[in-house]
């Protein structure tokens, strides 16, 4: 070898980082080392080159086997060893170095040199022993998740699988790691294929209560989700499937839904027996009460008077709580028919003020009323209902009033612009505006949101006997007619109930007939009356009430009774049917 070349090398060897050396065989000293052997091991060339071979002094003492073997294979002359290692530094720090060593022999084939490079790789076995740790840790973390996860390559082979996962699939107990998703559950539908290919893509794809058919034909309901997990260079690496088992909430959801619609349907049964018994539950007390008044017109004295007086006011009180719960029953059943009717609004509130103002008087209550000259004294609408609405809120200001007034206000939502105007001038609908005001107890405010619940009286219950269902009723007769109600309320300072509801304007014929005048008093000269009443009790007190005006009464069962021959008689008639055919 020329010197030129030979000088080359020499100071390639010189300079490397690595370390460069040649053994001579068999006494193992250094024949050549390169001077990046202290910074590597910490000895120097010179130390170095005094102990035979070198490998034995530095190598990690569990790991001296290894070092035996390259010995006995060099002085073998069959040395071709490649390899990692751990050694000893000489501060007494563990390092790692990789080394390629050969043997060299002379033309007899003898062994006489080993030649070797070595290099310190202690930095990249730490990074690859803390990325160990860290995919020990996913595995970990993947392994128990409390859902179903799991890892695969850009060829859909396991990687990690949860615990969740393997149950899910019945493939506890199996190593899946390398295998391919697709010859694990072969029967794979392709729709799962395009979902994969698309977020091995980049692609992140998920859904929520998805049905999944078992193999044993039973369901399974899953949220999911897919998406791309990157290496280190920020290449796509595979996928990670996300999966949590969500039947049980699927089929509580089922269970809660079927439970709800049964209640439904029991609430609803119930509300229709109610509204379809309302004749039959309400003919008794119409007995009691008529009965009560006919043994009051009988003017009796003392105790007895009392007592009857007793009974009459109860009697009411159960016959409020009975319409309150029928009209509820009737509005959940849906059979509230709104009439659609001209009525005078005047003349209502006129005959329902009347009574109102005598029972706030009663308890010592001023009653005021104040109604905006442009409400149109005639109206089209459900008077019965309007009536109804009024009559709650203002029944209920003066029972949960005790001192004070009671101010009832009617006028337009808004009177310049409340509604469409049709051909004739007209305003298509009137918006009109009430509020009830009162200065009684009032209602907490955190009762206000359930007021209009059924059966919630708020505070106020404590102290008024009621059933909770006016407010109720009230609130569901506004939404039927497109109204809407609402309160203001401050406890002992009283409560404004304000409503507002649409109606449509009167016929012009209605709206400008005259007024109907009062009817002549009828006369009085005894009837002869025919009563046709199928309840036993109802027909009774109409013969008594009819006999104590000083008419005839002649009573039948049913239409259908023996009653014809009574019709000739010459007599002037007056028949009276109820429900009967």
């Amino acid at each position: 070898m020329p010197d030129s070349i030979h000088r080359s090398l020499l100071r390639l060897a010189e300079n490397s980082r690595d370390i460069i050396a040649v053994v001579s065989l068999p006494s193992g000293y250094f024949v050549y080392v390169s001077p990046s052997i202290e910074a590597i091991t910490g000895y120097t060339r010179e130390e170095a080159m005094q102990f035979p071979f070198f490998l034995r002094q530095v190598i990690h003492p569990e790991w001296q086997y290894l070092n035996d073997y390259i010995i006995e294979e060099a002085l073998q002359g069959k040395l071709d060893f490649f390899g990692e290692f751990p050694f000893m530094h000489k501060s007494g720090e563990m390092h790692w170095a990789s080394m390629r060593a050969w043997v060299v022999t002379d033309p007899a084939g003898k062994p006489i040199a080993m030649e070797a490079i070595a290099q310190d790789v202690t930095e990249r076995k730490k990074a690859e022993e803390g990325l160990r740790k860290q995919e020990e840790l996913l595995r970990k973390f993947v392994e128990n998740a409390p859902v179903s996860i799991a890892m695969f390559d850009t060829q859909m082979r396991h990687l990690e699988a949860s615990q969740r996962w393997l149950a899910q699939y019945e493939l506890v107990g199996q190593d899946l790691r390398g295998r391919s998703h697709y010859e694990i559950i072969p029967d794979i539908p392709e729709k799962w294929k395009r979902i994969h290919r698309r977020s091995l893509a980049g692609s992140v794809e998920s859904a929520q209560f998805d049905p999944f058919e078992r193999a044993d034909g039973s369901v399974l309901w899953a949220n999911w989700e897919t998406r791309p997990w990157r290496t280190a260079d920020g290449e796509i690496g595979g996928i990670i499937l996300f999966c949590e088992d969500v039947t049980e909430t699927v089929q509580l959801q089922e269970a809660l839904h079927q439970a709800r619609q049964e209640a439904e349907s029991a609430n609803s049964a119930k509300s229709d027996f109610l509204a379809s018994m309302s004749h039959e539950i309400r003919t008794p007390m119409n007995g009691i009460l008529g009965l009560t008044e006919l043994a009051l017109m009988q003017e009796p004295r003392g105790k007895v008077r009392e007592y009857l007086g007793l009974v009459r006011q109860s009697a009411y009180s159960l016959l409020d709580i009975i319409n309150d719960i029928l009209d509820l029953s009737k509005i959940e059943a849906g059979r509230v028919e709104l009439a659609h009717a001209d009525f005078n609004l005047r003349e209502m509130f006129e005959s329902l003020f009347v009574a109102m103002r005598i029972a706030a008087e009663r308890k010592g209550l001023a009653f005021t009323t104040v109604i905006d000259p442009d409400v149109p004294p005639w109206l089209r609408g459900d008077e019965g209902r309007l009536r109804q609405i009024f009559c709650n809120l203002i029944g209920n200001a003066i029972k949960f009033t005790e001192a004070g007034e009671v101010l009832v206000c009617v006028g337009l939502n808004d009177p310049l612009d409340s509604s469409a105007v049709i051909e004739s001038g007209k305003p298509a609908r009137i918006n009109l505006l009430a509020s009830v005001k009162d200065t009684g107890i009032g209602i907490p405010m955190d009762m206000l949101g359930r007021i209009f619940e059924p059966f919630d009286t708020g505070a106020r219950r404590v102290q008024h006997n009621g059933t909770g269902l006016g407010l109720s009723i009230t609130k569901r007769l506004l939404d039927l007619m497109n109204g809407t109600i609402t309160v203001q309320s401050e406890p002992g300072r009283g409560s404004t109930f304000t409503f507002r509801v649409n109606l449509e304007p009167a016929t012009d014929e209605v709206a400008h007939a005259p007024a109907i005048q009062p009817a002549q008093r009828p006369s009085t000269r005894p009837l002869h009356v025919l009563l046709a009443e199928d309840n036993e009790i109802n027909r009774f007190l109409a013969m008594e009430l009819f006999l104590e005006l000083g008419h005839e009464v002649t009573a039948v069962e049913n239409g259908k009774g023996p009653w014809r021959p009574y019709l000739g008689d010459g007599s002037t008639w007056c028949s009276w049917m109820c429900r009967c055919p």
